[in-house]
């Protein structure tokens, strides 16, 4: 599948992707632009990355040589770039950036429209970008500044917070100035580790997701006495978060955490990934609420919570959509997180004590000696009596968990994640599917 994948562009610079590329892909979303919206404006930032200035300059050549009128960001987390297309009325987005990815990589997520793209919408651009068919135009670039506009609306937004702690781990990436600005100016005290941008990501991997990067910073909040630690990824757009006492929250109760507080104010559509526990979506029902599932990707969890109206959505990657903002923002679930807790009047720690004990493994990638898909299909006869979701590989539901079972699309392997009600029946349910793999030409797990 090469740089272009499912929702995004991405790869090893300058092995997968370089200058040359990037002009290439800039040409291609610039046709794109140019065709759905004659005289197109778009808005092109990018990340903190070492290989970002180049990257975005050869990207804002390709936007104008398509005719593109450009509004040049600069360096800006993501959340700011999505904002600057609402602000600037601009008809697409493009933004330079590799996430939570290491250093050495760099990538592209864009939009054409309002929609988030598609797996049709990225082949297409990668289509473009190898035939060589751009439009051609006289476009021009101008550079604008959004992150002052985009501090000042979420300022505007939460007014004066409750004066709580916290704790922010930037992770050298993209939210590194802007969000301790943000929550002092809401009346937060804030107690900043690995603020200070840098690309090479000193401080951290860029992925706030895998705890063990986070030592540093649960520790942090229990020396400090802080109520939680907000924690980014490299552009800002996900956000983990640990309690008073250091302890981690999972991002299903994180997100119900979101679901919760908005169904107290009237019932509505909640979007959830498929790789969330079982919890989220009954929690959700028993607030009147309806919880809808969703295949794993910021995108497709985007598109669907645009598509159906619904009120939030969560992704366990630690990305939250919120129907005001119409995407995810790190820094805008934080400042939710602080204004719920304070109507409340509870710590972090007392919510996840209400929720249900849940087991679930992680990702568990599983090499196969033969084709992917012909082994997921051996999981649904398996389960054929049961009912199958196939969002994304097969997901069968369970009387006391589930068992999902997806094909890599990059290598000759399958990604299984399962819950079950007990450590006890996990680890039944784990070896069933792990015989059923077996048989049908795969192995066992190489890790998760």
């Amino acid at each position: 599948m090469g740089i272009f994948k499912a929702c995004d562009i991405r790869g090893k610079y300058p092995l997968d992707l370089d200058e040359r590329q990037a002009l290439a892909i800039g040409r291609a979303i610039g046709t794109v632009a140019m065709k759905s919206f004659p005289g197109a404006r778009v808005v092109l930032g990018g990340d903190a990355r070492l290989s970002t200035p180049t990257l975005k300059s050869a990207m804002r050549d390709g936007l104008v040589e398509s005719g593109c009128r450009v509004l040049d960001l600069g360096i800006i987390a993501t959340p700011v770039a999505y904002f600057a297309q609402r602000y600037c009325k601009a008809d697409a987005v493009v933004m330079v950036t590799a996430s939570h990815n290491p250093a050495d990589e760099n990538g592209v997520k864009f939009a054409v429209g309002r929609m988030p793209v598609e797996p049709e919408d990225v082949a297409e651009i990668e289509r473009i970008a190898r035939s060589g068919s751009f439009a051609k135009g006289a476009g021009h670039a101008a550079t604008i500044d959004a992150i002052g506009p985009y501090c000042d609306r979420l300022v505007r937004r939460f007014g004066s917070l409750p004066r709580m702690k916290v704790v922010v781990d930037a992770g050298n990436g993209c939210m590194s100035e802007i969000a301790p600005l943000v929550l002092r100016r809401c009346g937060c005290e804030v107690v900043e580790l690995n603020c200070v941008t840098d690309g090479r990501f000193p401080g951290r991997s860029p992925n706030p997701t895998k705890t063990e990067n986070l030592a540093e910073a649960v520790k942090i909040v229990r020396e400090e006495g802080a109520d939680f630690l907000a924690a980014y990824d490299g552009d800002g757009d996900r956000v983990v978060f640990a309690d008073e006492a250091g302890e981690f929250v999972a991002p299903e109760i994180a997100g119900l955490f979101f679901a919760l507080g908005v169904l107290r104010f009237g019932s509505g559509k909640i979007v959830y990934d498929q790789k969330s526990s079982q919890v989220l979506a009954d929690e959700i029902r028993k607030a009147g609420g309806e919880p809808v599932m969703e295949r794993s990707g910021h995108a497709f969890i985007k598109r669907r919570m645009l598509v159906d109206g619904a009120l939030i959505a969560a992704e366990i990657s630690g990305h939250y959509f919120f129907r005001e903002t119409g995407g995810d923002d790190g820094l805008y679930a934080t400042l939710r997180m602080i204004e719920a807790l304070g109507r409340t009047g509870n710590k972090l720690s007392q919510f996840v004590k209400t929720v249900p004990l849940f087991h679930v493994t992680p990702d568990i990638r599983i090499p196969i000696a033969g084709d992917p898909k012909i082994v997921v299909e051996a999981v649904a006869k398996a389960y054929a009596d049961r009912p199958i979701a196939r969002m994304d590989g097969v997901r069968a539901q369970l009387e006391d968990g589930w068992v999902l079972v997806r094909p890599s699309v990059t290598e000759a392997a399958v990604t299984c994640r399962i819950e079950a009600g007990s450590p006890e029946r996990l680890a039944q349910l784990l070896e069933e599917v792990l015989r059923v793999l077996t048989r049908a030409g795969g192995g066992r797990s190489a890790g998760s």
